[in-house]
């Protein structure tokens, strides 16, 4: 990346600190841009070089070890981005927590004055960002006390981000009505027009009482503004998928969500040439390629988000060329069109262009057990995922599960025990929901007795749980209902049934779907096991209902006796797709 290493010194890092040209701001973006060119080695130099010196270089340096904790889930890790995160807020709270402030090329109209009140909203949004990392971090473990403490430093985040994305886009609002066009500043309203016809929205919050404020000069606001909507379009985001069932704690902790304004904030975001636009990209993939289709909140269509994917991939190509990450987010866009072939290829260039980045490795190499799984590609997805199981510090416990059923999928029945016998052991958190699944399902297998069709099955239902099958070869569903067909045991029907029906939903026989849904409703009926599966049932069935309006009402009541439902596995994402099917508007007889 010779371009990259020649703007670095051009922006300050071969040079005197003291050097008037030294520009924070542009040093941040670029650091965040060599991460993003699989560069983590060198960015996390520039920044540990520049911490001490500017508030957005001390928050880059922190950022790095945060990404690095949430990518690998690793303990040690954890704690010392908990450590820098802590550090970067106590210093941007203090006003001289730097040995110099923000050295910038302002323009002839800026004054002292601009850049104090620019500087102190910054720090603000630097407060909100740490406040809002170490959540997520705390989230992490997953119990009652960390759901507590991360919800606290979430609502201290979003009241900050509110207060500030209110503040920023006043003076942006003033500067677009008073200004000429050389100080127009672009608002997050509607980013594919130009700065000088873009609207307002209007705000939700009371704005600061800081008189100061006034002072912000239009290249600061539309930097600065970009920097908040990251984190406040991420919350509103985020926020806006939660089901009804905490919406009470959420309302009680102040927060409020709305899905398009997010999206808007972020996209606002990522044009910008703050340090978080390439992150606020990011973000846009993730919810476009990951959360869309996972959470099905476009129902069964899971390229939904593809076209704007891939819209924001192209406008990327020049800037990230060999991005790992970014070739990663092109395998999600072929697999989430069917293009299974062309997204496993994609995903080994990714691979091979991480072979440095072992964290982002063992995301490409997920992503390829999952897909082999999907192409019935039993030996290659065992690879894999014995692999995960020795490098990954996630959870050992699920890779451990998914190599045994991966194993007995393959016929290699005696190593599927031992395998199977490991899995109880090797549990980090009791509380997640994933490692609590894998040993009850470790320790059925291992009662019932292992078969081959029965581990086929259980390969199946991880496929469905994590809502794979819609983007499944038509030629591999119906290899994959023989393999439901092929299943003996009888305690297993419920599951069976379950499977079938969305089997047959994805290769168009919509009556047959609706017949087995209901088969495993029947099936589960006073069974004290396997709860979920009732519930996803009653879901399935439920919203292929609604797909017509004669059956509509009738669908509508088995959601909510889906949505009434309690104590089983997964219920958390199941709720955020029950949440979502209930939104939809009733389809008329043309089908509008």
């Amino acid at each position: 990346m010779a371009q990259i290493a020649e703007e670095t010194k051009t922006l300050g890092m071969n040079g005197d600190i003291a050097d008037q040209h030294f520009d924070d701001a542009k040093l941040a973006l670029q650091g965040i841009r060599m991460i993003l060119n699989n560069e983590w080695t060198e960015a996390e130099a520039l920044y540990m070089k520049y911490k001490d010196y500017s508030p957005v270089m001390c928050s880059g340096s922190s950022f790095v070890l945060f990404m690095q904790a949430l990518m690998t889930f690793e303990d040690e890790k954890i704690a010392q981005a908990t450590a820098a995160l802590e550090e970067t807020q106590t210093r941007c709270e203090k006003k001289s927590g730097f040995k110099r402030s923000l050295h910038r090329k302002h323009s002839k109209a800026g004054t002292n004055d601009e850049v104090a009140v620019e500087d102190k909203l910054q720090r603000q949004i630097l407060v909100a960002d740490s406040l809002l990392y170490r959540s997520i971090l705390t989230f992490m473990n997953q119990d009652f006390t960390s759901y507590i403490k991360g919800g606290w430093l979430l609502r201290k985040a979003w009241k900050i981000y509110e207060q500030s994305y209110k503040v920023t886009k006043e003076r942006a609002e003033k500067k677009h009505n008073s200004c000429t066009n050389e100080c127009t500043v672009a608002t997050p309203s509607d980013v594919s027009v130009s700065p000088e016809t873009s609207s307002i929205p209007s705000m939700c919050s009371d704005a600061m009482s800081d008189p100061d404020l006034t002072l912000l000069s239009g290249l600061g606001t539309g930097r600065l503004l970009g920097s908040v909507s990251f984190g406040y379009g991420l919350f509103q985001l985020c926020i806006s998928m939660v089901p009804p069932k905490l919406l009470k704690v959420i309302e009680f902790l102040g927060f409020e969500g709305d899905r398009d304004t997010g999206l808007e904030a972020l996209e606002y975001s990522s044009q910008t040439d703050d340090m978080k636009a390439p992150l606020a990209t990011l973000g846009l993939l993730w919810y476009h390629t990951i959360i869309r289709p996972f959470f099905s909140l476009d129902g069964n269509s899971m390229d939904a988000g593809v076209d704007k994917a891939t819209l924001i991939l192209e406008r990327c190509e020049k800037e990230y060329p060999k991005s790992a990450l970014f070739l990663f987010f092109n395998a999600k866009i072929h697999r989430l069109k069917g293009e299974l072939e062309e997204a496993m290829n994609a995903c080994r260039v990714a691979l091979d262009a991480s072979a440095d980045q072992r964290e982002i490795q063992l995301i490409c190499l997920h992503e390829i057990g999952c897909m082999s799984m999907m192409m019935l590609d039993w030996n290659e997805a065992l690879k894999c995922f014995l692999r995960l199981w020795e490098d990954n510090r996630w959870s050992k416990s699920y890779y451990a599960y998914m190599s045994a059923i991966c194993q007995g999928a393959t016929g290699d029945i005696e190593t599927v025990a031992k395998t199977l016998k490991q899995v109880p052991g090797l549990v980090r958190r009791k509380n997640s929901p994933i490692e609590t699944f894998v040993v009850k399902r470790a320790k059925k297998l291992m009662k019932a007795g292992v078969t081959e069709e029965h581990c086929k099955l259980r390969c199946l239902e991880v496929l469905y749980l994590w809502n794979s099958l819609s983007t499944c070869k038509h030629s591999d569903l119906e290899t994959m209902l023989e393999v439901c067909n092929q299943q003996s045991d009888k305690k297993l029907f419920h599951l069976r049934s379950l499977i079938e029906g969305a089997l047959y939903r994805e290769l168009g026989d919509t009556e047959m779907a609706i017949q087995c849904f209901r088969e495993a409703i029947a099936r589960q009926e006073g069974m004290k096991e396997d709860l979920h599966v009732a519930a996803y049932a009653l879901y399935e069935l439920g919203g292929t209902l609604m797909h017509s309006p004669q059956t509509w009402e009738e669908g509508s009541k088995f959601l909510h006796k889906a949505k009434d439902m309690s104590d089983y596995d997964f219920e958390g994402r199941l709720n955020i797709r029950i949440y979502a099917a209930l939104k939809r508007d009733k389809p008329t007889d043309n089908g509008m």
